[in-house]
């Protein structure tokens, strides 16, 4: 939390190397985000490769650095940490990506590794994920699978002795 006078409303910065290279030759992948939003908040945070060959690296201390840098600094004099955190991102590219569906069950968003963390971009891939599972799910629920079986959608309930199933559809509707 900064003073409202100190805030630059929309303010976005994002880098990649430091602080966790020096040179280019560095193995340490990362960078950082610093966000300002109203009334007067700053979010800020630092992203480290967990394929970091140091195995002395600290992620703690390494944030810590960047926040003295003078390019960073200036955007958290005055103010106080309201809160903290700290998350692990799933991020690999597509052939990381693990199988999607099970009986009963999918990975959706960021728990399927749907991150691509060198545009930025999570959210919107974690919201299509959840639709297209969504619209797999309905489209499993809305079809007869047999003469003896009532969907779902024109049932309206549930039937607690049918089997789980598994939404390969889904699967299928990512690629």
């Amino acid at each position: 939390e900064i003073p409202e006078d100190q805030l630059e409303n929309g303010f976005v910065q994002h880098t990649l190397g430091y602080p966790l290279q020096s040179s280019l030759m560095d193995k340490n992948f990362g960078g950082t985000f610093l966000y300002h939003q109203e009334p007067n908040l700053v979010h800020a945070g630092l992203v480290i490769g967990l394929d970091y060959e140091n195995p002395y690296i600290n992620p703690y201390k390494e944030f810590q650095r960047w926040k003295t840098h003078p390019d960073v600094k200036k955007h958290f004099e005055n103010g106080s940490c309201i809160s903290y955190g700290a998350r692990v991102l799933n991020e690999g590219g597509y052939h990381a990506i693990p199988k999607l569906t099970f009986k009963g069950g999918a990975l959706i968003g960021c728990s399927a590794g749907f991150l691509n963390s060198v545009k930025i971009k999570g959210s919107h891939t974690a919201i299509k994920s959840g639709m297209l599972a969504a619209e797999s799910v309905h489209d499993v629920l809305v079809t007869k699978a047999s003469d003896d079986i009532i969907p779902v959608s024109e049932s309206g309930e549930l039937d607690e002795a049918e089997e789980a199933v598994e939404i390969v559809c889904y699967e299928e509707n990512i690629k």
